[in-house]
């Protein structure tokens, strides 16, 4: 009885599914756990900390500037520093892995305490199926002295 079934199997159709799951097979071996990206979001919000704007321009997908230029993105940093004053201590509040097809979403939010108020921070590393690079995709900087300006 399953080789009747097996023999009635349209070809084509087997052949498309086998290739799918190879697809997915391969590409999910490409993916690292959250494990992996917490030294990299540690050495991110160091480099952040240390004001290294060069060096932590290498942390951003291509993508991150598609609203802005990497230069309007320092400076909106270089703002928020002379609103907020140096970066105090940065403590982490949550973490989430987001599984899609294109890849691997890891979203941290932070509590930063500047010298004059606090922010609340949520930096989203992606790393693509097809790559085994983890970058920034987004970087959101939310604190009430922010909009009394």
């Amino acid at each position: 009885m399953l080789q009747a079934r097996i023999g009635k199997v349209n070809l084509p159709y087997a052949l498309i599914a086998a290739l799918i799951s190879l697809v997915l097979l391969l590409g999910c071996s490409k993916e690292v756990s959250e494990v992996h990206v917490a030294p990299l979001i540690d050495e991110y919000m160091a480099t952040l900390k240390a004001k290294d704007y060069e060096k932590l321009l290498s942390f951003y997908r291509d993508d991150f500037f598609n609203v802005q230029s990497p230069g309007e993105w320092i400076d909106y940093l270089k703002r928020i520093r002379g609103t907020l004053g140096e970066i105090i201590s940065v403590k982490q509040k949550q973490k989430q892995v987001n599984t899609v097809f294109s890849g691997r979403r890891f979203i941290y939010e932070y509590s930063v305490k500047y010298e004059k108020g606090y922010a609340k921070e949520t930096i989203m590393f992606f790393q693509e199926v097809t790559s085994p690079d983890i970058k920034v995709q987004m970087h959101k900087i939310e604190s009430p002295l922010l909009h009394n300006k």
